[in-house]
């Protein structure tokens, strides 16, 4: 994929999370100053750059509190922290 096309679906994508967003931060509820975070990082995931479980709309201010992450971060986060951070639910299977 050729970079013009990449940033054409990334766009699109972007767009499609705030609207799904409702055009409000996740954290604070504001409404200025808006971004949209890859929940799982960009340069590691290439497979879910533009799936929509994997954005998540936030102001500026509180994207930049959020830790860049690297890849060994990334493999030791728990999935229910990502479920979390998305706003789902899982049901947690008791051992």
């Amino acid at each position: 994929m050729n970079y013009r096309s990449l940033q054409s679906k990334v766009n699109r994508w972007r767009k499609k999370i705030l609207v799904r967003d409702n055009y409000t931060c996740k954290i604070c509820g504001g409404k200025n100053k808006l971004e949209v975070h890859h929940i799982l990082p960009f340069r590691y995931f290439p497979n879910h750059r533009i799936s929509l479980n994997n954005g998540i709309t936030l102001c500026k201010k509180c994207h930049n509190k959020i830790p860049r992450c690297t890849k060994e971060i990334v493999h030791k986060v728990n999935i229910n922290l990502i479920l979390y951070c998305k706003g789902n639910k899982r049901d947690e299977k008791k051992t």
